[in-house]
């Protein structure tokens, strides 16, 4: 009865973006019920960000160098102003497309900073303020963007950890996509046991680090492969 269920049949959509977070029955007793992968509601919403990144990277062969800022100002915008025209429920979907952004931009003003007109910078000005003053949790989003961003710059200055990190892959991946099937099979299992905290990320944290190395060595890294070189490219 549980395979022919017609839900547990609809769960199969989110293999192509029509994300469903539960299975009839299954993890009904956990803090956070009915979601075997509550990570994978970002996924349409990454897609849609990768989609948009090519419109504008089409046009930016124009040499319109100035799309790429009005479209950060955009989402910008959006993040504050958004949520109080749909409803608040989405105020996580459109900060995320605005953090995509803000990474893009990032990237894009990153490569020769010597080579930017002073327009660049008003439009980074300009998008930080607006993300900052308008709407709700203002303050809130914006810590978290400077705080990755901050994050972003030492991983970058520092390579103190890229001799353990090389030789184990990029993990990044697939801790994203592991991590709460983990994590909720845990409070699962350990239910009525009493566990500290401290087990259950130990435990989570280990299993998941595991399966993401095992995904980047026996999927990733091969479907990387197809890939396009720098040279290709050229």
């Amino acid at each position: 009865d549980y395979f022919t269920s017609t839900e547990t049949w609809r769960y199969l959509s989110t293999a192509v973006l029509l994300v469903r977070k539960g299975l009839p029955g299954v993890l009904n007793g956990n803090p956070f019920p009915q979601a075997i992968n509550g990570s994978l509601w970002t996924l349409p919403i990454e897609f849609l960000c990768y989609l948009t990144v090519a419109v504008v990277g089409s046009v930016q062969l124009a040499q319109k160098n100035w799309l790429l800022g009005g479209c950060l100002c955009l989402v910008a915008l959006g993040a504050t102003l958004g949520p109080a025209m749909v409803g608040e429920r989405f105020i996580p979907h459109f900060e995320m497309v605005a953090f995509f952004w803000w990474g893009a931009w990032y990237g894009h003003l990153s490569r020769n900073l010597s080579t930017h007109s002073k327009w660049d910078w008003v439009l980074s000005v300009l998008a930080l303020l607006v993300f900052l003053t308008l709407g709700s949790r203002g303050v809130e989003r914006t810590s978290m963007l400077l705080f990755a961003g901050g994050l972003v710059i030492i991983a970058r200055k520092v390579s103190i950890g890229a001799p353990l990190t090389d030789r184990l892959g990029d993990l990044s991946y697939g801790m994203y996509i592991f991590a709460f099937p983990v994590q909720q099979a845990f409070i699962q299992l350990a239910h009525d046991r009493n566990w500290a905290f401290e087990t259950y990320l130990a435990s989570s944290f280990l299993v998941t680090a595991g399966l993401a190395y095992a995904s980047w060595h026996c999927i990733e890294k091969r479907v990387l492969l197809f890939k396009p070189s720098v040279k290709d490219q050229a």
